[in-house]
């Protein structure tokens, strides 16, 4: 009878301890370092509104378009901005080091806040917030790995708790709103907090994919005539010109890990497509002069190098991550529409390219 009583006693303590862990409140103070090598201590936020999401600086187009989103909607709070701190952790610290992410989140917004830390510290934060994440390594020297992770975006009220969790995928009008009414209410009742959801951003599972073109119809928003970009000299470059000629763009920035992994790649098809009739460009997004010459002096790039300073390009040819590659054929139409890092130097797509030509 005593051991029945023990074991009664032990399965009640533990369905206890199930229910707080289950009941316990998504959220908590943490310490990480931000992009400028600082230590950030999300108690000392206590009076602003607080935004923040995880991701990481190789994510291909879920991490860009939560930037761009943010971006925006620090620009259209005006005067409330400096009411509100925008963060963004990276869930890969072992590649997203200070330096990376003080070249990769001010491109967005020089208000956006970028933070690192150990992997421990980064799981500790990740779990308070019930955010999940997967690093996909194939094998231990695996560099170019994908992570797997939850892409909800977190508001926290002015004393520090989860107001709302935004879910993936919301126009930046509606985080505007959500992270408005946070300001001047300090809740936003609408919107259920819930467990994140896991949102798969690694590359192509299959190989295959990774080495073929998806065509892809997109309308972009003005003739080709009408993008001028200039040339490293500040010349504006007639793409019109080109129009006859099936001719690749590849659309890039210094601070795009995959827009290095792939310009080898890039410069290997250029080589065996220039006798072909097929013309390559690769336009820069955002950065200036001094940035790219600095950037081509460790990654050469062997085809006309564009820059795009005022970043037009985004919204005229529908770009929302780097690197965005658009293919026209010889009458100036847009064929393929690829956003993240292709093999180009494989039989797969050079096949595809020169088929363009034909």
């Amino acid at each position: 009878m005593t051991l029945i009583k023990t074991l009664c006693a032990l399965l009640l303590m533990l369905c206890c301890i199930t229910v707080l862990a289950a009941t316990k409140p998504i959220g908590g103070d943490f310490t990480l370092t931000d992009h400028h090598g600082e230590t950030f201590e999300l108690k000392q936020q206590r009076g602003k509104v607080v935004v923040m999401f995880f991701g990481y600086t190789w994510c291909p187009m879920v991490c860009p378009e939560s930037l761009s989103h943010m971006a925006q909607v620090l620009r259209e709070l005006e005067d409330k901005a400096d009411q509100v701190k925008v963060v963004f952790i990276t869930v890969d610290p072992e590649r997203d080091t200070v330096e990376k992410l003080s070249q990769y989140v001010p491109y967005f917004n020089p208000n956006l806040i970028g933070l690192t830390g150990s992997a421990e510290a980064t799981k500790q934060v990740a779990d308070a917030y019930r955010a999940r994440f997967t690093i996909k390594k194939k094998h231990a020297t695996d560099d170019r790995y994908a992570v797997d992770h939850s892409a909800d975006i977190y508001v926290l009220d002015r004393g520090g708790k989860v107001a709302s969790i935004i879910p993936f995928g919301m126009p930046a009008q509606h985080i505007l709103k959500v992270v408005s009414s946070v300001l001047e209410e300090g809740s936003a009742e609408a919107q259920a907090v819930k467990v994140s959801k896991v949102i798969p951003v690694k590359p192509p599972a299959k190989k295959l994919a990774f080495e073929t073109l998806e065509k892809v119809t997109v309308e972009v928003a003005v003739p080709l005539v009408t993008f001028r970009p200039v040339d490293l000299n500040g010349q504006s470059f007639d793409l019109s010109a080109h129009i006859g000629k099936p001719l690749l763009i590849n659309f890039w920035a210094s601070w795009c890990p995959p827009c290095r992994a792939e310009l080898p790649a890039l410069n290997k098809a250029w080589a065996a497509l220039k006798d072909d009739g097929v013309e390559m460009l690769a336009v820069n997004v955002g950065e200036n002069k001094d940035a790219i010459n600095a950037f081509l002096e460790d990654y050469p790039i062997d085809f006309p190098v564009l820059m795009d300073e005022a970043g037009d390009s985004m919204a005229q040819w529908k770009i929302k991550g780097m690197p965005t590659t658009i293919m026209l054929n010889a009458s100036g139409e847009v064929v393929y529409h690829i956003a993240g890092e292709r093999a180009w130097d494989s039989e797969g797509v050079l096949s595809q390219i020169r088929s363009l030509s034909q």
